[in-house]
């Protein structure tokens, strides 16, 4: 089985998190797992998934927080829709829709961060686009 390389993303203010990330099994699988952390969710643009994919990345995850708990009140949203742009553009291209995932999670839920990091690896498959 080949390794997946996966870009996790994450929100500042979801810091926590971060921690748990690199203290999951996941970091220590055949699956690398690069995390970025940004000032917001909101900041995850685009073309920063889009160069994610470009420098080798198999797969995408953003983690933003809660609906109605963002520090900058509606950069989760922003994020949202940014992965959703993202997600089109990539389909045209040729990556499928199933390797860029967005998801809203409190600092306090890292078992559930776990489950779906692991699940979206093993979601996106082989390396093979």
């Amino acid at each position: 089985m080949t390794e997946n390389r996966v870009v996790v993303f994450v929100c500042n203010w979801c810091y926590p998190m971060a921690q748990d990330i690199k203290s999951i099994n996941l970091t220590n699988s055949k699956n690398p797992i690069n995390l970025i952390r940004v000032m917001c969710s909101g900041r995850i643009t685009p073309a920063f998934i889009i160069e994610a994919f470009v420098q080798g990345a198999d797969g995408v995850i953003g983690i933003g927080c809660p609906e109605g708990a963002c520090h900058y009140v509606n950069g989760n949203e922003t994020a949202e829709k940014n992965f959703l742009k993202a997600k089109d553009i990539l389909y045209i291209l040729g990556i499928k829709p199933n390797r860029i995932k967005f998801e809203r999670l409190s600092s306090n839920e890292s078992e559930k961060l776990e489950k779906i990091i692991g699940a979206f690896v093993k979601n996106i498959g082989t390396r093979n686009l």
